[in-house]
């Protein structure tokens, strides 16, 4: 068997395993940290790092798994004419309206996620926020992006609608793991871009050690802006330390999955399957695992994360975490071979960059969640690419 190269896709989630199911356990063992007031044994530490070695081997294994790649759709190339900037200049102008108008026109509500500047949002619903923000402002950013790279104005015009596109995704005024989705294809295409191709082989490990450093270091910096206030923070953490704060809890969630024995069968995947199917129809639709298993070992805290092993179990006990493992592998595979079958810099390229860019924290979860705002990403791809289509 031929050995094929690691993508992006393996080695973000061995960044995953190496710092959420590695690092971080023994920084937390060493200090002695459990979160959110629960308990887990000795003999509980053991035997999930040895599943999670086990799953991590499963995974490989998977994905060295010789067969036929499945070739996802080809996109066709875009090039974008001063009459179609005119007319992504009307879509974002008309797109704009209704996060301005749910903001309050408060500017500073897309400066900062949150804190003594912001004020509250001015919708409806809780299916009109995530409209808003997991759609429409992910929309005018790509559209941003797309006019950017597709275009053949000139520069201050691109540079113009940029500008607007950034506005309202602000690093500093949205979720932080919208940040590392939005962004990284800057960062991919500053850093590995060679011609008019992205090439992942050009700097070995930039991924994972640009993963890494952004855990660590650029996530710490964005907590500000969560609660952004003029006084002065004592509770401010970065580097190593801000790493045994509970904001990666990964591996704790999954020990405390572990403790609890009722398999749901699939229905927890059925509920991350059909995320768009609302609450208020379907009573039973399941919630976030995190949560469940907060409240099953009676946490402090429920709004915890779940990693994709921690699901693999709930939904079909220790068989799940073996087939699932395996098949995350395969996978990954899959991904992978798509992503770097065509680096050349098109839509194609910058949807894979923005996906690779949720893998973490898709591995991180909760899935029913992480998996709907990312399909929310990659729908705003294919709207842009059938609008060209139509007006090609």
């Amino acid at each position: 068997m031929s050995r094929i190269s690691v993508g992006p896709g393996l080695e973000a989630a061995g960044v995953f395993i190496l710092l959420f199911m590695g690092i971080i356990p023994i920084l937390e063992e060493f200090n002695g940290i459990i979160y959110w007031g629960g308990s887990i044994s000795l003999d509980e530490k053991v035997r999930g790092s040895l599943w999670l070695i086990f799953s991590a081997l499963l995974m490989s294994i998977g994905y060295y798994l010789p067969f036929k790649n499945v070739n996802f759709y080809r996109f066709k190339e875009i090039v974008y004419s001063k009459y179609d900037y005119l007319r992504i200049f009307i879509y974002i102008l008309l797109l704009s309206y209704f996060p301005l108008k749910a903001n309050n026109f408060n500017i500073y509500n897309f400066l900062l996620k949150g804190g003594e500047l912001t004020s509250d949002l001015l919708v409806n619903s809780k299916s009109e926020f995530l409209m808003i923000d997991f759609f429409i402002r992910p929309l005018i950013f790509n559209l941003g992006l797309a006019i950017l790279f597709f275009s053949q104005v000139h520069w201050l015009k691109k540079f113009f609608l940029l500008l607007i596109a950034i506005f309202f995704a602000f690093p500093t005024g949205i979720y932080r793991f919208l940040v590392g989705i939005l962004y990284i294809p800057f960062i991919y295409i500053i850093f590995l871009k060679k011609k008019n191709t992205i090439n992942f082989k050009y700097k070995k490990y930039f991924i994972s050690s640009f993963l890494i450093f952004s855990l660590i270091f650029i996530f710490p910096i964005l907590e500000i802006f969560r609660n952004f206030t003029f006084e002065k923070y004592d509770d401010f953490t970065i580097g190593i330390e801000y790493l045994m704060t509970g904001h990666y809890d990964a591996y704790q969630m999954f020990l405390h999955a572990l403790q609890t024995d009722s398999p749901t069968f699939g229905y927890g995947f059925l509920g991350v399957i059909l995320f768009f199917y609302p609450r208020s129809i379907w009573d039973s639709k399941p919630i976030n695992s995190g949560m469940e298993v907060a409240e099953l070992t009676n946490l402090s805290f429920t709004n915890v994360s779940m990693p994709i092993f921690g699901e693999f179990y709930l939904n079909f006990s220790y068989v799940g975490i073996l087939f699932g493992s395996l098949f995350l592998g395969i996978i990954f595979k899959v991904f992978d071979k798509n992503f770097t079958s065509d680096l050349r810099l098109n839509i194609r390229s910058l949807l894979y960059m923005q996906v690779s860019g949720s893998i973490v924290i898709l591995m991180r979860g909760g899935l029913l969640s992480e998996f709907a705002y990312v399909v929310s990403i990659i729908i705003t791809w294919l709207v842009i690419y059938a609008d060209s289509r139509i007006f090609k």
